[in-house]
């Protein structure tokens, strides 16, 4: 591991910054991490897939999901206007969780009342 400075601009960097693939296949991950304090830190993961299968859960939570981002696609300018109206009469609150997009807000009121 080691710490990094970067440049003003890139200040606050973090995640994975690139995924390196080794002529024998194996994958290693670049990340990128930044402490409360500010201080970022870069270091090299070995890339592990998922052993265990997709649950039944899993996979209904990922329907239920992707039905609450096609709705949210599918809502048209007049429907979009009204759950913007509910977003910032609620202080933009759902569910005890405060939401800064609009999706986010009408993806959680969808999936509440879906699941």
């Amino acid at each position: 591991m080691a710490n990094v400075e970067f440049p003003d601009y890139m200040k606050g960097v973090s995640g994975t910054l690139k995924t390196i693939t080794y002529s024998d296949g194996t994958k290693r991950k670049v990340i990128v991490t930044c402490s409360k304090s500010g201080k970022q830190r870069m270091y090299i993961r070995d890339y592990k897939p998922r052993t265990a299968k997709v649950t039944e859960k899993e996979k209904k939570q990922r329907n239920l999901f992707a039905a609450a981002a096609s709705f949210y696609r599918d809502l048209s300018e007049e429907q979009k206007a009204y759950y913007q109206e509910q977003w910032k009469m609620h202080k933009y609150f759902f569910g005890g969780k405060k939401y800064g997009t609009l999706r986010g807000y009408v993806i959680a009121s969808y999936i509440r009342s879906n699941s």
